[in-house]
């Protein structure tokens, strides 16, 4: 195999999927060296059914908003890869979501999934729907139009979604029903929902706790221990808060973000608390201070969703907390970089 080859052939035959060509332009490098000692996979051209996915679904979801209206986005399945198991990945709803994107998350699900030895093969789906600003009356109806058509290529044995970016509990849940509604059929076909109905006890902490269990690994093999060290953390929802409860102590915790429209400067203590953290919006963003001798300070900046024409007052506040907040963190990545 030569990588730079497959990656020329691909970008002539997807040229409008930039994401995609990036993923596979960035992995197959390191899988060549190893890959070329076994001439059987060439014989059976395996690189190319790694790249391109078994199946891609494209399909138009039409949904009523609260006014009556008819409103049409894009919903989308990519079942890449399931040599070792049914089709596993999440679905996402976000206005940014096309069909590269998505086929560069597949692709890379794959790869993931793999990783844990467990039988999962790799897929990824979602919408361009977003559900930032529509009503709860909205996203559920938005669901059960999306499930309407993705319901006929899932199953337990077959791909088996689960959420992502604007895909949490509640969207899941909304999903099943609809999925239970068609099929007449309860069946552990979603991942991600309510405890009452099957959930899982630790899901919303699992990724954060297994990134820092990851990062202590990594860092045992170079006779290193986290006490004590900096911890740079980017975000606010389920997986950066949990990493602050679970990173042990006493590191120092920093955690930044960059463009959110709402911003929330907490006490990390807070954070450490699992009731203090939850009660958190999901729509918050935390950003906690860079320089260990400035007090930390508490600083909330909360637009209504509903608002659509901010008082000056509060756009003149928004802007002066952006700016207070990048010097942070730039003040904090050029302490880390010396």
């Amino acid at each position: 195999m030569n990588a730079a080859q497959v990656v020329e052939d691909l970008k002539k035959r997807f040229p409008n999927e930039p994401e995609y060509i990036q993923a596979v332009s960035q992995v197959l490098p390191t899988i060549e060296e190893e890959y070329n000692k076994h001439p059987e996979f060439e014989k059976a051209n395996l690189i190319e059914r790694l790249c391109i996915p078994d199946r891609v679904i494209e399909f138009r979801v039409t949904w009523v908003d609260d006014k009556g209206n008819v409103q049409t986005n894009m919903g989308y399945r990519i079942q890449h890869n399931n040599a070792i198991g049914p089709y596993k990945g999440g679905l996402r709803y976000h206005k940014s979501v096309n069909l590269g994107i998505l086929k560069f998350l597949a692709f890379e699900q794959t790869f993931k999934n793999s990783l844990t030895t467990l039988p999962m093969g790799g897929g990824k789906g979602g919408s361009d729907f977003s559900p930032r600003g529509k009503s709860e009356a909205e996203v559920m109806r938005f669901c059960q139009a999306f499930m309407n058509e993705l319901y006929r290529h899932i199953g337990p044995d077959e791909d088996v979604p689960a959420g992502d970016i604007g895909v949490g509990g509640r969207e899941v849940g909304f999903l099943f029903g609809q999925y239970k509604k068609l099929t007449h059929q309860f069946q552990g076909v979603l991942t991600g929902k309510g405890i009452p109905f099957g959930g899982s006890l630790i899901r919303p902490e699992a990724t954060g706790y297994g990134t820092v269990y990851f990062l202590c690994s990594m860092l045992a093999t170079r006779n290193i221990d986290i006490k004590g060290k900096q911890v740079l953390i980017s975000g606010a929802a389920d997986v950066s808060r949990s990493m602050l409860r679970s990173i042990p102590q006493p590191s120092t915790m920093r955690a930044s973000v960059l463009g959110t429209r709402r911003l929330t400067l907490l006490c990390p203590a807070l954070l450490r608390t699992r009731s203090t953290a939850m009660r958190l919006p999901l729509w918050s963003r935390t950003v906690l201070s860079p320089l260990p001798r400035v007090p930390t300070c508490l600083l909330c900046l909360r637009l209504s969703r509903s608002s659509r024409t901010p008082r000056f007052s509060t756009l003149l506040v928004r802007l002066l907390t952006l700016v207070v907040c990048q010097f942070l963190v730039l003040r904090c990545h050029r302490t880390l970089s010396v």
